[in-house]
């Protein structure tokens, strides 16, 4: 009985040792007390936007229970708003972020739960942040059947070395650090590894985006930053100085840099040395801190400013739309002021330059100007620009902002051996043919196939010749799908159809193959873009939104202004010297401007 008591005890020490290193913290630091009245001000800023505005933001009811709310009528309003909500169009990180709020909170979660539970089991590797937070909500409440998913989330994770933001790495930082903590006893141990491999990743890339005066990537995404480092188990290559981070914040919030609540709410539980782990801890009561009046807390003091005149023009010339316009005004304002306080006064200045906003979870956007919207089904949507120069606040670089690499082999490959089917690359394409979120791409000028080697060359090119900063690209093909056989060498004839030998990819003529994006001009791209079409197997060339669109006008006013009246269709119509024996149904409907997968452009 001793021994065996003996054996227990090592055990549990065994146990206790392992779950006290993962859950000590690498650097934390606090506010000093003469501070404190700045960061009562934030919370007090904060839970007084609940009443102002009608768009729910489960962020600030997370960061007003860690904290400890003043604001007690706020706190139940928030509440009942989440628990009132449609959970039906959320996505993956708003039903997360609604989960840990209500948690925090001390409502039951259990229907959200499955719901995002389904979600996630049928999660396809795009977006990180939203998996991120699905991720640390479902590990909060059932840490063992999270298991599988964020395994494959820390697998894919590792997979591509694309960069990733601040925000998506601190937040998938803390995702993997509850699981790492909460790994049930008994499982298998290359989970751990699995965790603190992807863990290690993820603070290194972190550490690297720490500013000289303490900042990790910009003052905003500094809390959540500051979160992840303070409870991961693995050390970040560079040094973290927590009390430099800690003193340039407070100087930003005496600056009044910290005006938006969803800012607030993602630094305030830092402030208040807390994080997103902690949600499940929060004791729900009565018993919270008195608020402080007005005189409690100080304020960012205004420094006087001039006025600066802008020039403010709207141009809608876009064909389709009735109202077209061209107007410019100048405005008064003050040196500093936000776009939106531009708008603003053009408005009231003169109702031609009316326009709309929408709230989202960091504030207002801009839906329309002078009563167009932007509209996703007709891709039109506004720009705003400085000059010539496209700002960069309309354009956002996604969060994997390089080409995905692409299975040689389908996830499920199809046993049954297909025919050639040549119509898979004769004729022109319907699919894939207009731009989607990119300005430029590369065009196929003919049909033909793509294997796995002609995917792994476009990725390896572009993704080492583009800025994954400010350029984005996306495959607008599938992966190799369609199944080659073939027989092998010094094989009989006959036996019937060989086996399965690759896959590949039918590409039509006009199919848009991969497109790219974000702030950069054409001739940045051209280069590396024409030499990948240049290794294609079909004749594909660089084209941008307005080389394309110039393409297609320049085919219609050949096919406009032909004066030739010998036509191929008025031939092939007439059945002039009994040409239709010759032809094809094919060559028929398409005119004759397609011979087998190659495209006649000069045949009209």
């Amino acid at each position: 009985m001793r021994g065996m008591a003996w054996i227990t005890l090592c055990l549990l020490y065994v146990f206790w040792a392992m779950a006290g290193t993962s859950t000590r913290a690498q650097s934390s630091c606090s506010v000093p007390p003469e501070e404190q009245p700045w960061i009562d001000g934030l919370q007090v800023l904060m839970e007084t936007s609940v009443a102002k505005s009608n768009f729910v933001n489960p962020s600030i009811l997370i960061a007003m229970n860690l904290a400890g709310p003043y604001n007690l009528e706020a706190q139940k309003l928030l509440t009942n708003k989440l628990i009132a909500s449609d959970n039906a169009d959320l996505t993956k990180g708003q039903l997360a972020l609604t989960i840990m709020a209500l948690t925090s909170s001390c409502r039951d979660t259990g229907s959200q739960v499955s719901i995002l539970q389904k979600k996630m089991e049928n999660w396809e590797p795009s977006t990180f942040y939203g998996p991120s937070l699905a991720i640390l909500a479902l590990c909060q409440k059932n840490s063992e059947a999270t298991l599988p998913i964020a395994a494959l989330f820390a697998k894919t994770l590792m997979s591509d070395p694309s960069p990733f933001s601040v925000d998506t790495e601190a937040v998938a930082t803390l995702a993997l650090t509850c699981m790492y903590n909460r790994i049930p006893v008994g499982s298998e141990e290359n989970y751990r590894d699995l965790f603190g491999e992807a863990l290690k990743v993820l603070v290194d890339s972190i550490s690297l985006r720490i500013k000289s005066d303490g900042i990790i990537g910009d003052i905003y995404s500094t809390g959540l930053a500051m979160q992840a480092l303070s409870v991961t188990p693995e050390q970040p290559m560079k040094k973290w100085d927590c009390e430099k981070t800690m003193d340039t914040i407070l100087k930003e919030i005496k600056q009044g840099k910290f005006q938006n609540p969803m800012s607030i709410s993602q630094i305030l539980p830092t402030l208040k040395g807390k994080t997103y782990l902690d949600v499940p801890r929060v004791t729900c009561g009565p018993d919270h801190g008195v608020p402080p009046t007005v005189n409690d807390y100080p304020t960012p003091v205004p420094t006087s400013v001039s006025n600066i005149t802008i020039i403010y023009t709207i141009n809608n010339q876009l064909k389709g739309v009735d109202l077209t316009f061209h107007w410019t005004i100048e405005v008064s304002v003050k040196s500093g002021s936000v776009l939106l306080v531009v708008l603003e006064e053009a408005q009231r200045k003169d109702s031609k330059f009316k326009f709309e906003t929408k709230m989202t979870s960091w504030g207002l956007m801009i839906s329309s100007i002078n009563n167009i919207a932007e509209n996703a089904n007709q891709k039109t949507y506004w720009q705003l620009l400085s000059g010539k120069t496209p700002l960069n606040e309309d354009i956002s670089i996604p969060e994997r902002s390089k080409l995905k690499f692409v299975e040689r082999v389908p996830l499920v490959p199809k046993v049954r051996r297909e025919p050639k089917n040549l119509k898979d690359i004769r004729g022109p394409s319907t699919e894939a043919t207009e731009f989607t979120e990119g300005n430029f791409a590369v065009l196929a000028l003919g049909g033909g196939y793509l294997h796995w080697g002609h995917f792994e060359m476009m990725r390896l090119t572009i993704n080492r010749s583009m800025d994954p900063k400010n350029m984005f690209a996306k495959w607008r093909v599938p992966a190799p799908f369609k199944p080659v056989t073939r027989k092998g060498v010094g094989q009989r004839m006959g036996g019937g159809k060989g086996a399965i030998d690759h896959y590949v990819t039918p590409v039509k003529t006009g199919t848009l193959i991969v497109e790219l994006g974000g702030r950069c001009e054409f001739k940045e791209v051209q280069g590396f873009l024409d030499l990948v079409a240049h290794k294609l197997p079909f004749p594909a060339k660089a084209v941008s939104r307005e080389t394309l669109e110039k393409m297609r006008q320049n085919q219609k006013e050949r096919e406009n202004n032909n004066q030739n009246p010998w036509t191929f269709e008025r031939i092939a119509t007439a059945n002039m010297l009994g040409i239709r024996k010759f032809l094809s149904p094919y060559d028929l409907t398409q005119k004759g401007q397609y011979w087998g997968k190659f495209f006649l452009p000069k045949r009209v």
